[in-house]
């Protein structure tokens, strides 16, 4: 996503620079939403891939909901980081003399 939209300032298309952020972002969001559902509705089966150890498949199932929570948080804040990064770029182009921005 970073690099489509590097290109896309690159050619002074910055609305499909913002699209393709948006793009990225929501595609980011919705893979994070699936993964914490997963998590919270299939713990057993999700820890059986890790372990067949009844005791940590039994722990995995009691912390699912706050290890959801943490991997939607860690996952969300990756998303929050892109939007900076684009702000940032989008700035330093604009800044950089490329008035057509």
């Amino acid at each position: 996503m970073a690099i489509v939209q590097r290109q896309e300032l690159g050619k002074n298309r910055p609305a499909a620079a913002k699209r393709s952020t948006i793009f990225g972002l929501a595609v980011l969001l919705v893979i994070v939403g699936l993964l914490g559902v997963a998590v919270a509705l299939l713990p057993a089966q999700l820890a059986q891939i890790f372990s067949s150890d009844p005791i940590i498949i039994d722990f995995f199932i009691q912390i699912r909901f706050p290890l959801a929570a943490v991997m939607v948080r860690m996952h969300t804040q990756t998303g929050r980081d892109i939007l900076l990064v684009f702000i940032l770029t989008s700035l330093t182009v604009v800044t950089a003399g490329f008035d057509e921005l």
